[in-house]
């Protein structure tokens, strides 16, 4: 856990009125979010063990299908991010979501923590090399904004940013989806 993300921890567990902000609380969890995604993301087991140990709650949602079929659903203190890890070896993915900041305020956010966390590491764009989408720039409503693309040996991590919800774009609306295909 980052010193930042246990210092909020602290103050939300100490004190009945929280001596952080809600966004304050928000933008420490979708960064701890981040890290432990990245981290354990790949491994169902790992993420769980991480997230817990971390103090989000969880909860598995079983659509039936085997272990490529379940959603691990991790929730942090006060409600302020929710992150889905989705248990497909093949295509692991971990999505962190927050509903108090949206994806203007979440997109160079979201660059400020990776480049915090993983100096050198991740940098702006996507694999099609096509011009950044941005919030509030031509046609976003229907695609994600640019995110990040990190390479680990030969297969990248590719960070995606969006609205919060079940298809994700590039429009602020108050809320936001990190998508990190592991």
């Amino acid at each position: 856990m980052t010193r930042w993300a246990m210092i909020v921890t602290a103050a939300l567990a100490a004190s009945p009125a929280p001596a952080v902000t809600r966004l304050e609380a928000a933008a420490a969890n979708v960064q701890l979010g981040l890290q432990l995604c990245i981290s354990n993301g790949r491994v169902p087991e790992a993420a769980i063990a991480a997230f817990q140990a971390a103090g989000f709650s969880y909860e598995i949602e079983d659509f039936g299908g085997g272990p490529t079929d379940i959603l691990h659903w991790f929730y942090a203190p006060g409600n302020t991010a929710h992150i889905a890890v989705i248990g497909d070896p093949a295509r692991p993915e971990c999505r962190v979501t927050t509903e108090q900041f949206g994806v203007t305020h979440g997109v160079p956010f979201v660059g400020q923590v990776l480049g915090q966390l993983y100096p050198g590491f991740f940098e702006p764009g996507n694999m099609e090399n096509t011009p950044p989408i941005v919030p509030g720039g031509a046609n976003p409503s229907y695609r994600k904004c640019t995110g990040f693309v990190g390479w680990n040996g030969q297969r990248p991590i590719v960070i995606e940013i969006g609205n919060a919800g079940q298809d994700p774009v590039c429009v602020e609306d108050g809320t936001m989806q990190v998508m990190v295909m592991l």
